[in-house]
């Protein structure tokens, strides 16, 4: 499947930019029910999560913060 036939969420983040943490980050979010990527672009700050129907956005909130970064703001 395409990630353009995909809904998808942008996040703002502020945290740590090591390769660890957004790779720990990206494995909890991909644990969301419906969510089949996510992709962060540290230089921007933000997190980019693809996904089939819906998903729950408080799940999405606490796989960020038990990543250790802060969500700022989230975008459809």
């Amino acid at each position: 499947m395409s990630l353009d036939a995909l809904k998808r969420k942008t996040i703002f983040l502020e945290g740590p930019l090591c390769y660890p943490c957004v790779k720990r980050l990206i494995e909890n979010v991909k644990l969301i029910e419906n969510v089949v990527e996510a992709k962060v672009n540290i230089v921007a700050g933000i997190l980019i999560i693809y996904f089939k129907n819906d998903i729950d956005v408080k799940k999405v909130r606490l796989a960020v913060e038990e990543s250790g970064f802060n969500l700022t703001a989230i975008r459809s």
